[in-house]
């Protein structure tokens, strides 16, 4: 049973998703700019709702009614117009559920595009992880836990011009809000409450869950940790390419500073337990390094410890020790220490310069503090670069910027700024220019080198498919690089053609200078000739005339030398 194509001035346009039970349809507005999706139950499934599934979607509109925040889809009145025509549509007499509409479709829709394949840009990823830690936060302030969080349930709003330029997207250069939706799963818990429900959608299930065994809200983490790594990467961190019975087992064995699981191309099908995000990505070294400390603690697989840093050795902890009797209260304090939302927060708040070095072809990252001057940063650059370039030989371009005078004994924040979708400052090495002999193309990735070197080896699907991506990662990488040394030469071309232009407007000045001086030194030489020949008419022989016309002879000399540098 369909529902009506329009109702009063409402228009039922297209159907933005189907579950379950449940079917989403997008309605416009003819007269005004109003757009509304409406999640109602599927007519053909109407009749065998469970009693629990009733409760389900009732909990979820009761929940969605309660919550307000910026990233979570928040429901809209529906008109009594439309609210009453789509009555008689609903044979479950369940709740309607009106939302806005988020225009811009789903994470999973970015993530399914080709270019996408190795991961987003560090400027998208920053804006998503900010926007769903926030939400995540937020629900779990509320005693909510969403228990579906995947790439499916995250949703992409255009930033809406109306909101104060005081507000938390005031940076936002992609001008995108990322939502939380689908809160059927949801589910009143936090770290101290238990559940044995069997829900989600299974390759983002947390191993508790798969087991059937009574988790809290750490599910979130862990699902939350593996859409963070699939936003990075492109893929999800633990065996991708298998089902969840068969990665399950190898997340049961693996230690918990390992955070990306994956299987060899060799004969033997090797899986290797890796502690690193993989290398093909387009984030900074060293925020890529603070996520990898983060992943540690979301994808733990005990569930009791998961979301908070390891419990210590009583050793470790004097005033413990020192203690007669150490109660339940006593450690529960020291193992509770919640490290999920600061460990993230800190790895975005984190201010860090992203540099690309023209006379080794290098990109590289460095954490700023404010003790860090820009003469420290040149010395680390120095040093990373195996002392190929003295700080001295140094120069500093700020690409796209004014080329504001730099102090580098005051912190190297002047150099930052809010952008990581290009190296934010360029080195360049005195008296260089571009030639072919200063170019290195990137280390293309292992498994493309491991292809070339044995082209004959056979190699399963799923390798293929990460070969092609890996392949497209390093098209796109050099393509990115090379844009960088463009950019970075018309950076350095206008600031010659701007010294240029100086130096010719000081030449100029100069010059002007110059005639009046001659115009006066020529004022002055008929000046004393004139007064010489008088004196010598009154008192001949004398030796004022003399030592005059010699000052005077020093003097244009003098002059003659500046004209002459």
């Amino acid at each position: 049973m369909e529902q009506p194509p329009f109702v009063g001035d409402w228009v039922r346009k297209i159907k933005l998703g189907c579950g379950g039970f449940g079917i989403v349809t997008l309605w416009q507005n003819d007269k005004i700019p109003d757009s509304l999706a409406i999640k109602m139950c599927r007519p053909d499934i109407a009749n065998k709702i469970t009693p629990k599934q009733r409760e389900r979607w009732s909990k979820e509109v009761q929940i969605m009614k309660s919550i307000s925040h910026p990233n979570i889809v928040h429901t809209k009145r529906i008109p009594q117009i439309l609210f009453e025509a789509l009555k008689e549509y609903n044979i479950s007499e369940l709740p309607i559920l009106s939302m806005e509409y988020c225009s811009k479709g789903s994470l999973r829709h970015v993530l399914n595009q080709t270019e996408n394949c190795s991961g987003l840009s560090e400027s998208e990823v920053r804006f998503i992880f900010e926007d769903i830690l926030s939400a995540v936060a937020y629900l779990h302030n509320m005693k909510i836990t969403h228990r579906d969080l995947k790439p499916d349930n995250i949703v992409l709003q255009i930033l809406d011009p109306s909101l104060s330029p005081q507000s938390q997207f005031k940076n936002r250069t992609n001008q995108i809000v990322y939502k939380l939706i689908d809160l059927g799963y949801a589910k009143e818990l936090d770290e101290k409450s238990i559940s044995e429900s069997f829900v989600g959608t299974l390759q983002y299930l947390a191993p508790e869950i798969l087991l059937n065994r009574s988790y809290s809200n750490s599910v979130d983490y862990w699902s939350f940790g593996l859409v963070a790594f699939e936003i990075i990467c492109g893929v999800r961190p633990f065996l991708p390419n298998m089902s969840p019975a068969q990665w399950l087992h190898q997340i049961q064995n693996k230690s918990s500073e390992i955070i990306c699981i994956y299987q060899e191309i060799d004969e033997k099908k090797s899986i290797i337990h890796s502690n690193k995000i993989y290398s093909e990505n387009f984030i900074s070294s060293t925020f890529q390094t603070k996520l990898e400390k983060w992943f540690v603690v979301a994808l733990e697989y005990d569930s009791k410890q998961r979301g908070y840093d390891k419990m210590k050795p009583m050793s470790q902890n004097s005033s413990l020790l020192d203690k007669k009797s150490v109660t339940f209260s006593d450690i529960e304090s020291r193992r509770r220490d919640l490290k999920f939302f600061t460990l993230l927060n800190t790895a975005l708040r984190l201010k860090i310069v992203t540099v690309f070095v023209i006379y080794t072809y290098q990109m590289l990252s460095y954490e700023i503090e404010d003790s860090l001057t820009v003469t420290d940063l040149l010395l680390k650059i120095q040093s990373d670069t195996k002392n190929e370039v003295l700080v001295s030989d140094m120069i500093l371009v700020l690409p796209n910027r004014e080329q504001q005078l730099i102090n580098y004994e005051e912190s190297a924040n002047q150099l930052w700024i809010n952008n990581f979708d290009a190296p934010m400052v360029h080195i360049w090495k005195r008296g260089q220019i571009i030639s072919d002999q200063h170019i290195h193309l990137e280390s293309s990735p292992d498994l493309i080198k491991r292809m070339c070197t044995f082209p004959k080896i056979k190699i399963l699907g799923h390798a293929m498919k990460k070969f092609a991506s890996d392949c497209l990662f390093y098209v796109k990488k050099e393509i990115q690089m090379y844009d960088t040394l463009i950019i970075s030469c018309s950076s350095k071309i206008k600031i010659i053609q701007e010294n240029i232009f100086n130096m010719t407007n000081k030449y100029n000045d100069m010059k002007s200078e110059w005639l009046v001086l001659s115009k006066n030194i020529k004022t002055t030489e008929d000046a004393l000739n004139f007064d010489c020949e008088k004196l010598e008419t009154i008192c001949p022989n004398n030796d004022y005339c003399k030592s005059w016309t010699k000052s005077f002879e020093n003097l244009c000399l003098k002059v003659n030398a500046v004209t002459y540098k």
